[in-house]
């Protein structure tokens, strides 16, 4: 019971040590004592998954048109996935719930801006839907289905599992990932400029060309980071690998919850991505016997691409601000 309350007050630390270690940005020191205390409680076992049958559940007709669009991603997963990565689905659907607002409130206004419009709940497994954007419901809803089928409680509900995070690690790759998942699967249903992890979801597509894109899946679905983290380790050390998540998660805190307030100048950050990236591409082309020649020049490709992902990132990043800017004025004015 003890050592229960001790990691339930250590998980409450360590979920908020992202913002902390954003704002010590410029204090590289600092911000790599926060890393080390990040880092020390995160690594946990694979998450034991049950096996799991779907149930239809009842229908609420407030939500009648999340729960159709709901059955279509249900009978799109069980096209593409294997049954085993169809369990943790199977077994949030039995509780699923959703819930939408107007941004009436203050309050809900700001929660609706973080959030870009929706969001899945871990603990209560719901999904929150923004009834200001009911044309683009579609697919916010597919991308908030694919957390929800990719998440995991433990029996004591002290760490979250979903895709690539968890409570304190793995946010951004996580978020990336699942924009990937949800362009892949449903491409007709989502216009590609309303993309709002464009950088992240070009990451992840990288991290998925050096693990495989049928062992990232699996362990997505599988909510498995500890998986990802031992995959990148056949071409990377550990620690390394959990400097390129939490580089990467700083950067998604500027980017999307920072970057209104502070001057977003993460250059370090970025850098630091990129040589992660570079080296380990190059340390699988070793592995994998390519001449030497052929990894110069799939190095330079892959800089070439990492520079041109940087600018657009640096261009949606100042979009997105004039856009909060704007609709803050606009909000003000109807208060």
């Amino acid at each position: 019971m003890i050592m229960t309350c001790v990691k339930m007050r250590t998980n409450l630390f360590i979920k908020n040590l992202h913002f902390y270690n954003s704002l010590l940005l410029k204090n590289k020191h600092m911000y790599m004592l926060c890393k080390d205390i990040n880092t020390a409680f995160f690594i946990d076992d694979s998450p034991i998954i049950q096996k799991e049958e779907y149930i239809k559940p009842v229908v609420d007709s407030k939500y009648k048109h999340f729960y159709e669009r709901t059955d279509n991603f249900i009978n799109t997963m069980e096209s593409n996935l294997p049954v085993d990565n169809r369990y943790l689905m199977y077994h949030n659907l039995k509780t699923l719930t959703f819930s939408n607002y107007n941004s009436i409130n203050i309050f809900k206004q700001l929660y609706a801006h973080i959030f870009c419009g929706g969001c899945y709940r871990f603990r209560r497994n719901d999904i929150f839907i923004n009834n200001r954007l009911v044309n683009e419901h579609d697919w916010i809803l597919y991308h908030e289905l694919l957390h929800m089928a990719s998440s995991y409680k433990n029996k004591h509900s002290i760490y979250i599992h979903s895709g690539f995070c968890n409570d304190a690690i793995g946010h951004a790759i996580n978020e990336g990932y699942t924009e990937l998942l949800t362009e892949r699967y449903f491409n007709d249903e989502k216009e590609e400029e309303k993309c709002a992890y464009g950088y992240y979801t070009n990451i992840a597509k990288i991290i998925e060309n050096i693990v495989g894109r049928e062992t990232m899946t699996n362990l997505y679905f599988k909510a498995d980071l500890n998986g990802l983290i031992k995959e990148l380790n056949k071409y990377a050390k550990k620690n390394d690998i959990i400097d390129f998540l939490l580089n990467l998660d700083a950067k998604f805190y500027f980017d999307f919850k920072l970057s209104i307030l502070f001057y977003n100048n993460n250059d370090f950050l970025i850098d630091n991505i990129n040589h992660f990236i570079i080296n380990t591409y190059i340390n699988k082309l070793n592995l994998d016997n390519v001449s030497t020649d052929l990894i110069v020049y799939n190095s330079l490709q892959l800089n070439n691409e990492l520079n041109l992902i940087n600018q657009k990132s640096a261009k949606e990043t100042d979009n997105r601000n004039i856009i909060k800017l704007i609709k803050n004025k606009k909000q003000r004015t109807q208060l």
